[in-house]
């Protein structure tokens, strides 16, 4: 009876993650580029974004006429587009895809909101694939080490 050697770690780490968004299916890889993106977004850049718009919004409060709507609407609508195309960008790159972060905008009703829990969603799904992988190897490993101490039993 041969005995199998070989352990076969391709088996057990996930290199790429099938993603179906607006519709469509994507192959995300698994890689530093991936995580250096989407956490360059979530803890980089949309904090950097959310910290210029108080200081901004400081600045208004800081003149003791209230800003008239169309200034206030000027200022909301600025940075909701600056979030927005941010966005667009990273998920163009986490997608592998020139207009991905638009074609997932616009099925979602043109709603930057959405696109940010999607960029929360793909994150933590992303961050969950090798641990799903390390479990489902150990679970593999686990059962055919009780396969075999049964049939040595016998």
């Amino acid at each position: 009876m041969a005995i199998n050697n070989v352990v076969n770690i391709d088996d057990q780490l996930s290199r790429t993650k099938e993603v179906r968004l607006a519709g469509k299916d994507y192959e995300v890889k698994i890689s530093d580029n991936t995580d250096r993106a989407l956490t360059k977004l979530t803890g980089v850049d949309l904090p950097k974004m959310i910290e210029e718009v108080e200081k901004k919004m400081d600045l208004l409060d800081e003149d003791n006429n209230a800003p008239d709507y169309n200034e206030y609407f000027k200022f909301v609508e600025s940075n909701i587009n600056e979030v927005r195309d941010k966005v667009f960008e990273t998920l163009d790159e986490v997608l592998g895809e020139d207009g991905a972060g638009k074609e997932v905008y616009d099925y979602y009703n043109q709603s930057t909101k959405t696109l940010l829990n999607v960029v929360d969603l793909l994150q933590g799904a992303l961050n969950n694939v090798m641990e799903d992988r390390t479990e489902a190897a150990r679970q593999k490993y686990q059962n055919r080490n009780q396969r075999r101490k049964k049939t040595a039993k016998k």
